[in-house]
C-alpha cells in the first residue's frame, strides 16, 4: 500500500488532478446532457459569445462551440489546459483555450464577451479578503455593456447548517473518488481521496485545497457592490427554483451596470 498526502493551493490542485479529473467527473457521460442544458441557457438569455472562467477539461468551451457560440476557455492550471486541447482535439472541435490566472484576465484576453460562464464551484478558490473583488473588475471589463455573469456554485447554507463532510463518493473500474470536506472558523478544507486497486494491491493518495462557503446573501451582496445588477437565482442549471433549505447548487446571474 502506498500513501500520499498533499495540501496544494488553487492551481497546484488542478495541476495534481487534471490526469484524473475526467474519470472522476465523467466528461463522457455529461458532453451531450451538458450541451442540452447550455443550449438552454442560450435560448434563455440570448447569449452570442462566452468566457468560460475556470473552464477545467473544457466540457463547456467544447460544448458552445459545437453549438456555434464564439468561446474562449480559460484556466489557472496549465496541465488542465492540456486536458481541454486534448478532449476537443478528440472529438475534432476546434475550441479555444488560454492558461491565465483570473486577476490578470484582461491583460490576457483582448475581445469582449455577451456573458461569462463562472461554474463548477470555482468562486470558492477565490479569497474573498483579497481576490474577489480584483476577479470581478475583471469581469466587468472584458463584459460588453448589459453583459452577463453566470456563477454556479453548491448550495453552501445548505451544506453549513447541516456540516455534510461527504460530497460525493464515485467508483470507476479500480479506481474510487470520496470528496469530502474538513470544517474551519474562516474556509473548508476540499479534499479528494483516490483510491486505486491494481493487482491486489491498493494506493491511495489525498489531495486538498483551501475553499471559502459563500452563502447566497454573500454572493449577492459582493455582486451588487461591484457593479451587478442581479437577475435571477436557481438552484439547478436547468433554471429549478432555489430552495434555501434543500438546494444542492446555486446559480447566480448578474448583470453588468453601464455605470
Amino acid at each position: 500500500m502506498t500513501t500520499h498526502n498533499q495540501l496544494a493551493n488553487t492551481k497546484e490542485f488542478y495541476d495534481i488532478i487534471s490526469e484524473i479529473y475526467d474519470d472522476m467527473t465523467n466528461f463522457q457521460l455529461r458532453l451531450n446532457i451538458e450541451m442540452r442544458t447550455l443550449n438552454k441557457w442560450l435560448e434563455k438569455y440570448k447569449i452570442s459569445s462566452v468566457l468560460d472562467a475556470a473552464c477545467g477539461s473544457g466540457l463547456h468551451t467544447i460544448n458552445l462551440t459545437r453549438l456555434g457560440v464564439p468561446c474562449v476557455g480559460l484556466d489557472i492550471s496549465q496541465e488542465m489546459i492540456k486536458i481541454a486541447k486534448k478532449n476537443a482535439a478528440t472529438l475534432q472541435v476546434q475550441a479555444q483555450f488560454l492558461q491565465s490566472d483570473l486577476r490578470e484576465l484582461s491583460n490576457q484576453v483582448k475581445q469582449n464577451f455577451d456573458s461569462i460562464l463562472f461554474l463548477g464551484n470555482s468562486l470558492t478558490h477565490v479569497n474573498p479578503q483579497t481576490e474577489l473583488n480584483r476577479i470581478l473588475l475583471e469581469f466587468r471589463k472584458v463584459l460588453n455593456p448589459h453583459g452577463i455573469l453566470i456563477i454556479q456554485l453548491l448550495n453552501y447554507n445548505k451544506i453549513l447548517d447541516a456540516q455534510e463532510r461527504i460530497i460525493s463518493i464515485t467508483r470507476r473500474q479500480q479506481n474510487t473518488y470520496i470528496r469530502f470536506y474538513d470544517f474551519y472558523d474562516s474556509h473548508l478544507q476540499f479534499n479528494i481521496l483516490h483510491i486505486n486497486w491494481q493487482n491486489d494491491q491498493v494506493h491511495h493518495r489525498l489531495i486538498s485545497t483551501r475553499l471559502y462557503p459563500y452563502l447566497k446573501s454573500e454572493v449577492e451582496s459582493i455582486l451588487q457592490d461591484n457593479g451587478f445588477t442581479l437577475l435571477d437565482t436557481f438552484g439547478s442549471m436547468n433554471f429549478e427554483p432555489f430552495d434555501i433549505t434543500n438546494s444542492k447548487n446555486l446559480i447566480i446571474i448578474g448583470m453588468k451596470d453601464n455605470n
